[in-house]
């Protein structure tokens, strides 16, 4: 222990008196480290950390396939036949989503919205924490109700607890704020407000219109697999009961982790290894300068 203290005192000592050796290499040091602890969050923050679901790897994507091997989304009739006739999902939700236009005292404000199935919170595992989320029904024109999120709650009604029952104008179209959303969830991408989309109404009614993407959770026990043969089986009922909308199109599964990840994943890795490689490098010119 003393040697130890011996051994640090010159140490000091010598670095003392090389004001300008010092910085030089503390800044190289402090580069190197920098440089990983940020990457590094990053890193944590987007492929180590758990995503805010609950159960995530119970979760897959559903796309329709056409063509050579492309994929798509869904259309609001194709959704309707696949949530009434699969076995392997606990639930399956589609969204799409929308820009509406907030009106009321102030100017009219644009609002990230996102257009939902009745049961897309239960199909997150993420019930709202203020009322409720939509009731079966109400995604086929039968409600006029809002669920917001947090974010907008504070911002728009200082996080009033009384808001349910009060009134937004998104679009022109009066809705009754029936819940409000746990903290963080602004699924899918930013969403400020989630409206029941309604089936069988327009264009949701069209079978040959394809514009819903759709996120289903595995009954427990069920393996993506087996889901997938599930619905593979339901798309070809729909091909021969509808030639002329669902000829050619196929569906497919996929792991929501890595539908949501899978893109960022390997250029996050590659950085990663970047930058502890700039950190070696800084480690051996630290070396260097003590030749």
């Amino acid at each position: 222990m003393d040697t130890l203290r011996q051994d640090v005192r010159y140490a000091l000592r010598s670095l003392a008196k090389a004001p300008g050796f010092t910085a030089v290499v503390l800044l190289t040091l402090a580069l190197g480290i920098g440089a990983n602890t940020a990457i590094f969050s990053v890193v944590n923050a987007v492929l180590l950390r758990p995503l805010p679901y609950h159960q995530p790897e119970q979760m897959a994507v559903v796309r329709e396939t056409y063509g050579e091997g492309l994929k798509g989304t869904v259309s609001g009739p194709n959704f309707v036949d696949w949530r009434t006739r699969n076995r392997s999902f606990e639930h399956l939700s589609a969204y799409r989503t929308r820009a509406l236009t907030l009106l009321g005292e102030d100017d009219p404000e644009e609002v990230a919205a996102a257009l939902v199935s009745s049961n897309f919170f239960q199909m997150l595992g993420l019930p709202p924490v203020v009322g409720r989320g939509f009731a079966p029904g109400e995604d086929e024109g039968e409600g006029s109700v809002a669920v917001i999120s947090d974010g907008f709650w504070r911002t728009r009604f200082a996080a009033d607890p009384g808001v349910l029952g009060r009134t937004v104008t998104l679009s022109g179209k009066a809705y009754s704020i029936v819940g409000v959303a746990p903290p963080g969830l602004d699924f899918p991408g930013g969403r400020q407000v989630w409206v029941p989309m309604e089936l069988g109404v327009g264009r949701a009614a069209e079978r040959s219109s394809h514009s819903y993407d759709v996120l289903g959770r595995l009954k427990p026990g069920v393996t993506l697999e087996q889901a997938a043969a599930d619905v593979a089986g339901i798309a070809r009922d729909l091909e021969r009961e509808f030639p002329v909308s669902n000829s050619g199109r196929g569906v497919v599964l996929i792991p929501f982790t890595t539908d949501t990840l899978g893109a960022v994943r390997p250029a996050l890795l590659l950085l990663s290894g970047a930058v502890v490689f700039v950190l070696l490098i800084a480690c051996a010119n630290v070396a260097n300068l003590f030749l």
